[in-house]
């Protein structure tokens, strides 16, 4: 399906990202981001005069922080010092923030987004190169043919265009609280025989009882220790709601092994080399041989394509609604829709998004016969 929006933005010739100064910067954000942030400018040779944060008054990482006071900013911003976003995060919109800033007097104010670009920093979740968007232009033309409605088109050609420009107005109007159950998207067939992969406390399946949705069965994966503990009490809080319940300490993916595993980070423990604890992952074909899903939720921090492939005979032979997460990997805002299209060539595609920052961009499939 040719349309020349894609083309153009696909197309069109960027200015080059401007490196920063070799003077010193201000930091805005007292987090483990702005902490990286700063780590990266002191690599570079850019002095860190300060940091300024909403909570802050007192010192992190060595320097002091100040709260946004608006004296304080333009003091610095008529120095001539540059600032830099070091916040990145579903729950924050970072337009006021720049807006705060900008209104203080900085001339030059830079985005978690494009010190991304700048720096080549290691990967945090969908923020990637200019130059890889480049290289995937075929595969994100084929993601792009799977969408179903122009709300999704939109979603996408946004999401392109806030990796390539930085420009952090775009998707700054999320579906708030109606992840996994967005309006105007059909529901599952009832009863809900329940998939949820990356179970967390069982948030996801509070949410869906709270919608009056019928369950006859649920399986829930959730590896961190931490995050079960809390599931269990979820569930055994609305036991007599849920029909037939599994639950699983463990993660999912394409086959059953033993992987690392960072616990203790809540929803953010994932699956990685670098783990504090091991942990069982399984094929959902494998363990769940007879479960016929009607419903399937994956939101397992990176790890959903691995999980897809893991479920493959299931998805074809049940032809469930899907709610898969395409945010946590720069490749899964297509990869994922193709892969989906793939294993359900019947169903309707579409994309949503639920917080700022383009985080919780989540890919929905659904059968025609619900629209």
């Amino acid at each position: 399906m040719f349309d020349s929006r894609l083309h153009k933005l696909l197309a069109e010739t960027l200015p080059p990202v401007s490196q920063l100064p070799s003077r010193d910067c201000v930091v805005y954000g007292a987090g483990h981001i702005g902490c990286e942030v700063a780590a990266v400018l002191s690599e570079h040779g850019v002095g860190v005069r300060a940091f300024i944060d909403i909570n802050g008054d007192g010192e992190f990482a060595g320097r002091r922080v100040y709260p946004p006071d608006a004296e304080l900013l333009r003091a610095f911003a008529s120095e001539g010092l540059t600032v830099v976003i070091g916040v990145f995060n579903f729950s924050v919109d970072p337009w006021p923030i720049h807006r705060l800033l900008a209104e203080a007097g900085f001339q030059r104010i830079v985005s978690f987004n494009e010190f991304q670009e700048i720096y080549r920093l290691r990967p945090h979740f969908w923020l990637t190169s200019r130059t890889h968007i480049a290289e995937q232009s075929q595969r994100i033309r084929e993601g792009w043919d799977v969408l179903a409605d122009e709300p999704s088109r939109q979603i996408f050609l946004d999401a392109i265009r806030l990796r390539l420009t930085h420009d952090i107005e775009i998707l700054r109007s999320p579906s708030l609280g109606h992840q996994y159950l967005p309006e105007g998207l059909p529901w599952p067939r009832m009863p809900l025989r329940m998939i949820d992969g990356g179970a967390f406390t069982g948030d996801t399946v509070q949410f869906l009882l709270a919608q009056g949705i019928r369950f006859e069965a649920l399986a829930a994966f959730e590896p961190d220790p931490g995050n079960f503990r809390l599931l269990q009490e979820t569930i055994r809080e609305n036991i007599k709601a849920l029909g037939d319940v599994t639950l699983w300490p463990c993660g999912t993916s394409d086959g059953n092994s033993i992987a690392p595993f960072l616990s203790g980070k809540g929803a953010g423990s994932t699956a990685t080399a670098g783990g504090d604890i091991s942990i069982p992952l399984v094929a959902l074909d494998a363990v769940l041989p007879t479960f016929a899903p009607t419903f399937i939720k994956l939101d397992i921090e990176g790890s959903e394509i691995a999980t897809l492939h893991g479920a493959a005979a299931m998805i074809r032979i049940h032809q469930p609604s899907m709610a898969v997460c395409v945010y946590h990997r720069p490749d899964h805002l297509w990869e994922i829709p193709i892969l989906l299209r793939a294993l359900l060539p019947s169903h309707h595609i579409v994309l949503r998004y639920h917080t700022y920052q383009a985080f919780d961009l989540v890919a929905y499939a659904f059968p025609p016969q619900l629209t």
